[in-house]
Order: C-alpha cells, then sequence, then structure tokens
C-alpha cells in the first residue's frame, strides 16, 4: 500500500513473561512473535516498517531483520503512546496513514489489516481501531461506545466489571493519520504511574470530534496477545494446528495429527506422509512422496523426494531423492546425502557427503568424509577424525567395500575400487583396487585375490 507506514510496538519491558529473552523475540512454532507482525504487514502491502524498540532489545531485534525495517528506541519505559511518539521525526509531515500493532498478535490476519486500512481511508478518518467481540475473563481494554454506536472510549479491564459477560474488547491494531496522532500524543496526560497510553488517544478524539472509524474483526482470536508463558502455549497451540490443517489440505498425510510438530517455516511436498511424534522444525523442506517417523526429528534440512526417514534425527543436512535412514540414525550438520543411499540402524553422518546408491547398513560413524558413489561401508566403520586438536579429513573413492570394524584414521584415503578387511585400522593411503588388512593395516594385493 502506498503512502502507509507500519510501525511495530516492541519495547515493552514484557514482565510477565519472567524471562531473560525479549517477548518478541520468543518464538511461536520456530518462528519470533515479532517475525509474525512484520511478515502479516509486508503481506498486507506495507513494505516501510519501523520497529520501536528498547536499548536492550535493539541488537537482537537488529540481528534478526537487519536493514529490512526501520528502528526507533524507546529510552525509557514511557508507555504506548510515548513510544509511538518517539517515530514522529520519521512520520509527520509525510502525508501518510500509520498502521500501528503490537509485536505479540501472530493471529493476526493481513486481509484484515487490508480491511482497517480501507474502512480508514474511506471515511476519511483521523483514527481507526480493530476490535473484537468475546466473552469470558480478559486483560484486554473494553470498547466503550456512545449512544449513537460510536467508539468513545477505552476501559482498562481492571477497571471493568462484568467480566464474563459478551463483550468488545481493543485489539491493540489502529491506523492513524501521521499528523493528527503527532498531535494527539502530545496532548495526552500521564497516567497516575507516569505512562502515556495510546488508548487514551480514542477519547482525545472522541472529545475533539475527530473522525474515528472502527471494524470488528471476523476472528476473536486476532485479538489476542501473550503476556505471559501460558498464553505464549495457547498462542502455540493454535498456530500449530492451523499449520497442520493447510499441509493436510496441500495433500500431506499425518496419521495422528496432534503428535505431528512442523514450524511455520518448515515445508512439506504432497503425498508425504508423517507418522506420529514427528518434529519438522525450522526452515526444513521435506519432498513429495516421503515417509517421516514415528518419531523423527528434522530440523533446518531439505529431503529429496521419495526419500523415508524412519526415528532418527536430521539437521542442517541436504538429501537427495530416494534417500532411506533409520531407524535410530543420526545425521549432523553439514551432512550432504546424495540419491539413492542407504543408511541404516545407529548410523552418526557428521559434515560428510555419501556418494550416490552408498550403502551403510549398520552401526558406524562417518565425519570429515566424503564417500564416492556405490561404495559399501560395513558395519562397525568408524573415522577417526579428531586427533586432540585438529578434525582431518577421510576420503573414500567410488565403488570402495570398507570391511565390518574397520578404523580409517585421518588424514586417510581410500581409492576407488579398493578394500579393507575386517577389523583393520587404516593409518595409511589405500591405493585404488587394492586390498588393506590387518593392525596397522598393509596392502596385501587387490581386493579379489
Amino acid at each position: 500500500m502506498k503512502n502507509w507506514i507500519g510501525v511495530i510496538l516492541a519495547a515493552g519491558k514484557g514482565k510477565r513473561m519472567n524471562s531473560g529473552i525479549s517477548k518478541p523475540l520468543h518464538e511461536i512454532c520456530g518462528k519470533p512473535l515479532i517475525k509474525y507482525t512484520v511478515d502479516t504487514l509486508k503481506k498486507s502491502g506495507i513494505s516501510n516498517i519501523i520497529v520501536i524498540v528498547s536499548p536492550t532489545n535493539l541488537d537482537p531485534i537488529k540481528r534478526l531483520f537487519g536493514t529490512s525495517v526501520r528502528y526507533v528506541i524507546q529510552e525509557q519505559p514511557l508507555g504506548t503512546g510515548h513510544a509511538l511518539l518517539q517515530c514522529s521525526n520519521l512520520v509527520v509531515h509525510s502525508s501518510t496513514n500509520l498502521m500501528v500493532t503490537g509485536c505479540d498478535s501472530p493471529l493476526l490476519k493481513h486481509q484484515t489489516l487490508t480491511a482497517l486500512s480501507r474502512i480508514h481511508l474511506e471515511k476519511s478518518a483521523y483514527m481507526s481501531i480493530l476490535t473484537a467481540k468475546i466473552t469470558g475473563p480478559t486483560d484486554l481494554g473494553i470498547i466503550k461506545r456512545d449512544d449513537y454506536g460510536s467508539v468513545s472510549r477505552i476501559v482498562e479491564t481492571h477497571k471493568s466489571k462484568n467480566t464474563d459477560s459478551p463483550k468488545e474488547v481493543n485489539s491493540g491494531t489502529y491506523c492513524f493519520d501521521s499528523d493528527w496522532i503527532t498531535s494527539a500524543l502530545t496532548n495526552l496526560r500521564q497516567s497516575n504511574v507516569g505512562e502515556y497510553y495510546l488508548t487514551d488517544s480514542v477519547e482525545y478524539a472522541y472529545k475533539n470530534k475527530n473522525t474515528l472509524a472502527s471494524i470488528i474483526t471476523e476472528y476473536p482470536e486476532e485479538s489476542f496477545g501473550i503476556n505471559n508463558r501460558i498464553q505464549l502455549a495457547h498462542m502455540e497451540r493454535i498456530v500449530r494446528q492451523r499449520i497442520r490443517e493447510k499441509w493436510m489440505l496441500k495433500g500431506v498425510t499425518m496419521l495422528d495429527p496432534n503428535s505431528t510438530f512442523i514450524d511455520s517455516e518448515s515445508q512439506i511436498g504432497k503425498d508425504s506422509i508423517m507418522y506420529p511424534n514427528t518434529y519438522i522444525s525450522g526452515k526444513s523442506k521435506i519432498g513429495s512422496n516421503c515417509t517421516v517417523g514415528p518419531s523423527s526429528f528434522i530440523k533446518d534440512s531439505t529431503i529429496g523426494d521419495s526419500s523415508t526417514i524412519i526415528s532418527s534425527f536430521v539437521q542442517g543436512s541436504i538429501l537427495e531423492d530416494h534417500v532411506t535412514v533409520g531407524p535410530f540414525s543420526h545425521l549432523r550438520p553439514g551432512s550432504y546425502i546424495e540419491r539413492k543411499v542407504h543408511i541404516g540402524n545407529f548410523g552418526e553422518i557428521k559434515d560428510s557427503r555419501l556418494g550416490e546408491g552408498v550403502k551403510m547398513g549398520h552401526f558406524g560413524y562417518v565425519g570429515d568424509t566424503t564417500v564416492g558413489a556405490q561404495s559399501n561401508l560395513g558395519a562397525g566403520l568408524v573415522t577417526c577424525n579428531f586427533d586432540g586438536q585438529k578434525k582431518h579429513k577421510t576420503q573414500i573413492g567410488k565403488k570402495v567395500f570398507i570391511g565390518s570394524d574397520s578404523i580409517l584414521v585421518a588424514p586417510v584415503s581410500i581409492g576407488d575400487n579398493a578394500a579393507t578387511g575386517a577389523g583393520s585400522v587404516i593409518t595409511k593411503n589405500v591405493p585404488a583396487y587394492r586390498l588393506a588388512i590387518g593392525i596397522p593395516a598393509k596392502i596385501k594385493g587387490k581386493p579379489t585375490e
């Protein structure tokens, strides 16, 4: 949207979170709360975004967004009205409208922001407010209307009665004419605790007969904020269910959706099957026709089409198509697994590349290693990549046969079509087409001899 600036209020202390982590940086489904707000603003068409931060959370929030947003510091925590006033020099006399919202409303929809901005422009309003109808106790401000149905003020819940009756509440999302709100904020009075509340601008607009618009969201949960860990957990359940439903509607099967956990920035291809107790986290991407689980954990990894991950951990790795892993194996960060590789039970791969068609059917450790295509890694293989001070590389060529319980002491290389005997300790390079056997291993001829 042209001539709009999005402003996110993220400088609050968030005391009720009882945390050393700033509230905007707490995560829901692997994504910081404030990132939901930034993404929603951008989806609504607002790309010019200001984040109002505190001196203590500026650096971590800046690391999250870099130069994609602007930052304004509220040096002293003097309320939401004071916070918005801090960016007045960036918006006054700019002929713009402001979309102002908090940093803790991950259920807010971009369509709702678009609807609010539309009514704001249609009515040429100085201020527009998003409200919701809810029942039951709430810590949200209560909307008060006059006899003609116009919003006249907002009453904080500690002053409100009849908490169990249906009520209209403030969502904490507003549109403002930038020049008007700058003027209005300078006229607000301090509260009893010395703060300036943005909600008081409603009464200011009403008393001065400034045009004030409002819409009631169709989805009351959009008004929900997060002030403590209980609310954080409640919101996480809602967002996780939305994510599950999205992927099931896109063709993903979940045998037990309630025990399938998918982060907001992960992706899953159609016709894939998620078995119970499966976690797809971070920015993972699962291909089509995959089988994951039961009891698998995938984090920040790419899994190619038609692959199977059974009861295993895959972290920071890339798997091409038709790969099978597990059960009970662990692919650590930096692993690259090419097509048609089979990794069986109790295998551990770290910072290594396994070529097409490699088989590692049983327990073993492969670290800092490159394995050529069609090689067979026998049960009990260990690549000794650490000498106590440095990590060293192991090179295994194509079509190599590594015998059971072989120990490869890096740095070392095994040539194409070579082999090691069972229980051998390889301390020196093995040429192509040769057999190494013994402790320490010696070259004994060709693998077929």
